[in-house]
C-alpha cells in the first residue's frame, strides 16, 4: 500500500469523511505544496479575504500557507537581512 493510500485511509477512518473526499484534499495539500516549492521566490503573502481562520497567498505563485506560517516566514526574512 503506497503512503498516499494509507494517508487517505487514516484521514477517512479518523474523521468519517469518504475516501474520495480525503484523496482530494491531499491533492488540493500536494498541489499547494508545489506552487510555494516552485515559487521564485521571495513569497509576498497578502491575507485573502474572509478566511476563518485568516489564510495568505503568496502574489508571485498563488500558493497559500496559514497566518502563522506567514508571519514566521516574514520573521526569517527580517531575521536573514540582519545577518547578512
Amino acid at each position: 500500500m503506497t503512503i498516499d493510500k494509507k494517508l487517505v485511509n487514516l484521514a477517512s477512518n479518523l474523521t468519517g469523511m469518504s475516501e474520495e473526499a480525503a484523496h482530494e484534499i491531499l491533492r488540493d495539500v500536494k498541489a499547494n505544496h508545489k506552487l510555494l516549492d516552485e515559487c521564485v521566490g521571495p513569497h509576498d503573502f497578502q491575507r485573502v479575504d474572509g478566511t476563518m481562520p485568516m489564510k495568505f497567498r503568496c502574489s508571485k505563485c498563488g500558493g497559500t500557507v496559514s497566518a502563522s506560517l506567514a508571519m514566521w516566514y516574514k520573521k526569517g526574512l527580517q531575521h536573514g537581512r540582519v545577518l547578512a
